[in-house]
């Protein structure tokens, strides 16, 4: 059986209609054999590039799975995703101020138009 972070990536590869929005929250509360991990975010990042059916990304409880690393590839694929309009990134303590600095710099080359970083 397929675990909750492995689906939620084969659909993005898929460019499935349910990744419209996609939200990691469920994944990054559950038990540790079910979190969300640093690995599973590098890898949604890498399948969101061919992805066109996403549009809003909602990253809750993200110090567990969002470093400096995922931070700025984010960017990146953000500026290389013209559909996605809605990013949302709750509790990432763990990135430096200077990825923050760097990322922030990267969202005005996006369509990012509603956005919440904490």
């Amino acid at each position: 059986m397929s675990s909750p972070s492995n689906k939620l990536i084969e659909n993005v590869a898929k460019n499935d209609p349910s990744t419209t929005v996609i939200k990691v929250n469920e994944m990054s509360t559950r038990s540790s054999s079910n979190m969300f991990s640093k690995s599973d975010m590098d890898s949604l990042l890498v399948e969101l590039k061919d992805n066109t059916s996403c549009e809003a990304l909602y990253f809750y409880n993200s110090a567990i799975y969002i470093g400096d690393a995922q931070l700025r590839n984010l960017g990146e694929r953000l500026v290389s995703c013209p559909n996605i309009w809605c990013l949302f990134i709750d509790s990432a303590e763990s990135v430096s101020a200077r990825a923050w600095s760097g990322f922030v710099k990267q969202l005005s080359s996006t369509n990012i138009t509603h956005c919440r970083l904490s």
